[in-house]
């Protein structure tokens, strides 16, 4: 099954934060640690922060926004 990209209009976001780990970054901390310091070696200024992960999505169509 293959997934299709759409283009929608948005009017709002509403976002939960849950905190927890993504597995491959858990299993990869070495070779990404490894990778990350070769990275900073070219190019120190590379961001170095929080990045947030989308994990699950839902769009949800508004029937009165719909309306407009």
């Amino acid at each position: 099954m293959s997934e299709t990209t759409r283009i929608v209009e948005i009017a709002e976001l509403d976002f939960d934060l849950e905190p927890g780990r993504w597995g491959f970054a858990k299993a990869r901390a070495a070779e990404i640690a490894a990778h990350w310091t070769k990275l900073r070696e070219t190019k120190p200024a590379l961001y170095n922060g929080r990045v947030l992960l989308l994990g699950r999505s839902e769009l949800v169509r508004d029937a009165e926004a719909a309306c407009d």
